[in-house]
């Protein structure tokens, strides 16, 4: 397993937000099915590439299900349509992965006698953790994909070795919220976030005494009253703890 500096993805946007670790199972090459003795689970970062003995791949040794998606799930529908049409050959494997190198999903290799397969992990990410669609048989199909914050339970780990029907996936940590944006002039100060206008307004004394960040779009503390709530009492909504950029224009501005 090396790391080719050609596969970095280009767009650290995507490094940040997806970050896949993909798991990769070995089976055992007399039985054909996963001895969790010897069973090692290969972790690939983005950027890693995957080296598979040619004969290891036809007899049976590796049978890893990849599946890869986009962010609408729309590849991996393709992905076991593709596969599917191999489901009836002894080379389902390895038919699979030529297939995936004509949709351009997979760059393969052959050096020497060993193949090697470098994942595009720019465009997609593996998500499947079971191979629902039982290409191969039950015990073959048993994969697992590890996102980082994500722990697959040992039980459904052992589930998925004796059925494939319990499909089980593990989706991507949603994406952080848009960040909010905080703008002060000399006059008056306000909170907008970046999808939505907004409406001036002021906090309450006792916001700003409790740490808080009023949510009635104005500086906790500038005005006796908040016009969110009518009162000078905290606001219902002002739960927020107040950002560190609050402190930075105060320092600047003042209070």
């Amino acid at each position: 397993m090396t790391r080719d500096p050609q596969l970095a993805p280009k767009d650290p946007s995507c490094t940040a937000i997806l970050r896949p670790v993909v798991a990769t199972a070995c089976y055992s090459e007399h039985t054909d099915i996963l001895d969790t003795k010897q069973a090692r689970l290969a972790l690939l970062e983005l950027g890693w590439s995957i080296t598979l003995p040619t004969n290891h791949a036809e007899t049976g040794l590796y049978r890893a299900l990849l599946s890869f998606a986009d962010r609408d799930g729309h590849v991996a529908q393709t992905f076991h349509e593709i596969a599917r049409r191999h489901k009836q050959k002894k080379t389902a494997f390895t038919k699979t992965l030529a297939s995936l190198a004509e949709a351009k999903w997979l760059n393969v290799t052959k050096v020497g006698r060993c193949k090697k397969i470098r994942l595009d992990l720019q465009r997609f990410c593996l998500f499947a953790l079971f191979d629902t669609d039982q290409l191969f048989s039950r015990d073959e199909a048993w994969i697992i994909t590890q996102h980082s914050g994500h722990q697959v339970p040992a039980q459904r780990m052992n589930e998925g070795r004796r059925s494939a029907s319990a499909g089980l996936f593990v989706t991507l940590a949603p994406p952080p919220p848009a960040p909010m944006l905080v703008v002060r002039d000399e006059r008056k100060a306000m909170q907008f976030d970046t999808e939505d206008k907004p409406s001036a307004g002021m906090g309450c004394q006792r916001c700003k005494a409790a740490g808080h960040f009023c949510q009635s779009r104005g500086w906790a503390g500038e005005e006796p009253l908040c016009l969110e709530c009518g009162s000078n009492l905290p606001c219902e909504r002002s739960l927020i703890t107040r950002p560190l950029a609050v402190d930075s224009l105060e320092a600047r501005y003042g209070t």
